[in-house]
């Protein structure tokens, strides 16, 4: 299954905005139709306690990382390969369309994001997302 999750919130980190301006901003997101919102660590700081009609997840840099946060039961991180984890998506970067085979070798993976396919938009994008939809109908 594919679903849309929303970046906005976890490429924060390194902007200085206020927490009244980033609790205003999830406010927002919260009303756009979007699967899930993703939080980084420092941003979920600033804004919790988030509100409860969201459906979040949360961006880890390690994987030990999940343990501090009960809270959450879905996490994504980079380079995180264990067979039959449901709790956290592993994101692998495409930085062109002639990459998207490669998620062939990711088949084992319940859950992963693709991050990247900036180009897609640029070519027959539908194509594309059909290779995509099809490696994730052979994991299901």
């Amino acid at each position: 299954m594919i679903k849309i999750i929303d970046r906005t919130l976890s490429c924060l980190d390194d902007y200085a905005i206020d927490n009244v301006s980033l609790k205003r901003l999830l406010a927002l997101l919260l009303k756009i139709s979007c699967d899930k919102l993703e939080l980084s660590e420092k941003v979920y700081q600033a804004v919790k306690p988030l509100p409860p009609e969201g459906n979040y997840v949360l961006r880890i840099n390690n994987l030990s990382d999940r343990d501090k946060y009960p809270e959450f039961n879905e996490f994504v991180c980079e380079n995180f390969y264990i067979v039959g984890d449901q709790s956290v998506s592993t994101e692998i970067k495409i930085d062109h369309i002639t990459e998207v085979d490669k998620l062939n070798h990711y088949s084992q993976l319940r859950k992963i994001r693709i991050s990247g396919l900036d180009d897609a938009m640029l070519h027959d994008y539908e194509t594309i997302f059909k290779k995509i939809k099809r490696n994730d109908q052979r994991n299901n």
